[in-house]
């Protein structure tokens, strides 16, 4: 049975530090490539993940399941050229994020179906069913 959905850094249940990351997030969102993701619910035998990745390339995403944990990290890469513009304010984001997500220590990465488009990476996986994962990758489609 699954035990939970929740993010490896929001988990509830009335610890000294749950405000912590609230608390500093929006400095966070400001200094690094930050991921948004909806978690939601789809009848009774379905999550999906929907994580925010403006401007990130699909070849420098990835997704994997380890130990009960699905990971999304991703990284957007400065260009390499070289500028002779003085920037008043830069405010386009380079760099890279991760989140993770406990989603139970029986989902297989074979059952996870995951597509790139528009920025949006779209995941969707079935409820605990038995078994044991090995640390895979997921392929985004």
């Amino acid at each position: 049975m699954m035990k939970s959905i929740v993010p490896r850094r929001f988990k509830l249940g009335g610890g000294l530090l749950d405000g912590f990351d609230s608390f500093f997030r929006p400095v966070f969102e400001d200094s690094e490539l930050y991921m948004r993701c909806d978690v939601k619910e789809e009848g009774s035998d379905h999550f999906s993940i929907e994580a925010e990745l403006p401007g990130v390339k699909k070849e420098d995403i990835d997704v994997s399941l380890k130990d009960g944990y699905l990971t999304i990290s991703a990284q957007k890469k400065e260009a390499e050229e070289v500028s002779t513009d003085s920037y008043i304010r830069r405010e386009i984001k380079y760099g890279s994020s991760s989140r993770s997500f406990f989603i139970g220590y029986n989902v297989d990465e074979t059952d996870i179906v995951a597509g790139f488009e528009n920025g949006i990476l779209k995941l969707k996986f079935p409820r605990d069913k038995g078994g044991k994962n090995d640390g895979k990758r997921i392929a985004i489609n």
